[in-house]
């Protein structure tokens, strides 16, 4: 590890996490509170799901967990999460490979992003190795396998609790210090980082298809402190993108800003600097929360327009749009499938409506 961790005993310290007890259809944060070895009482239980819909994946009716505290009487929405008390880092050990068949467009016609379907990662990340770092530092920490969890293609989860909470805006650089000091550099090809990155993911519980199958390795050690006052946004990687969205950002590449220039206002080319995005969103249709301060500008938590291209169709708060006096706006989606798209994607999608 390049840096010093900083641990502290978990002695006195009253971890606040959230569960869900009906597993994915469950929207409400049930607050609760407790020492590290509560949580880890709860990470030893085995459960089983609830019966769901027919055809529905039986692991959505496991129960769930977020270290996230929600603002009172609210929904699990990213813009409602105040803090977090630690990390759940999900190792699903896949790669993205495409089906052949395209989604459509808003429009009705097949758009340039494709259909994808998971495999495992060539070299898997084993959840031994990962043990092992974790008792290097050494943390206290839980892993444990999940319900989809093979020997060919392992899965599994990393609890990490903090020894203090990390309020909701500083997430991101929260975990790649992380993951730096925690020495899961080295791994970071298995783990799921949209859904480490978002601050409102709730992670299912211990449950398998066949409950002995599950395994456990609980890491004795202490509290990591994540240092608030040293977290740098430089330090945030982008997410890495997909050779079909190099290949869509190469041919935009070639056209550079001309395709602004087919909007027209008075015959005049737009000025983008006066778009207002949010009202274009909600004219269409798309969800867009409270606004909040961004460094000299405005930030909102929108939902995608194209959620149905999401892992599981999930349509939740992962996109947003940041507003900075004298700069275009800016639309970004959390979501690995989007990382390629933005502004010049709404506008076309919307029809170039202004």
């Amino acid at each position: 590890m390049s840096e010093s961790v900083q641990l502290t005993t978990n002695e006195g310290r009253r971890i606040s996490y959230s569960l869900f007890l009906a597993g994915a259809l469950d929207n409400r944060p049930k607050q609760q509170q407790g020492d590290f070895a509560v949580l880890m009482d709860l990470l030893e239980q085995t459960n089983a799901p609830r019966t769901l819909g027919a055809g529905d994946d039986p692991k959505k009716g496991l129960p769930g967990l977020s270290f996230a505290t929600f603002r009172p009487r609210t929904t699990r929405a990213q813009q409602n999460v105040v803090c977090l008390d630690g990390l759940l880092a999900d190792f699903d050990n896949c790669r993205e490979i495409e089906t052949g068949d395209y989604h459509l467009g808003r429009d009705g016609r097949p758009s340039d992003r494709p259909k994808l379907k998971k495999a495992c990662l060539l070299e898997p990340i084993q959840p031994e190795a990962v043990v092992r770092a974790l008792e290097t530092v050494p943390v206290a920490a839980m892993v444990y396998t999940t319900w989809s969890n093979t020997s060919a293609w392992p899965r599994f989860r990393v609890v990490v609790p903090f020894a203090n909470p990390v309020p909701a805006e500083r997430w991101v650089p929260a975990t790649e210090y992380a993951l730096r000091v925690l020495g899961l550099e080295p791994f970071r090809r298995g783990l799921d980082l949209p859904v480490l990155r978002d601050t409102a993911r709730m992670h299912f519980l211990p449950g398998a298809p066949d409950p002995t199958s599950i395994r456990r390795w609980q890491v004795a050690g202490n509290l990591l402190v994540v240092p608030l006052d040293q977290l740098q946004e430089s330090e945030i990687p982008e997410l890495p993108r997909m050779p079909w969205q190099e290949s869509i950002l190469r041919s935009r590449a070639s056209t550079g800003s001309n395709w602004s220039l087919r909007y027209l206002v008075n015959n005049r080319p737009a000025d983008f600097r006066s778009l207002d995005l949010v009202a274009l969103l909600r004219a269409m249709g798309i969800q867009v929360g409270r606004p909040q301060h961004y460094g000299g500008g405005t930030k909102w938590r929108t939902h995608c327009p194209w959620a149905s291209e999401h892992t599981h169709g999930l349509d939740d708060d992962c996109a947003v749009v940041i507003q900075v006096p004298g700069h275009w706006p800016i639309w970004k989606c959390a979501h690995s499938h989007h990382a390629h798209l933005g502004l010049r994607d709404l506008l076309e999608a919307f029809g170039g409506v202004l």
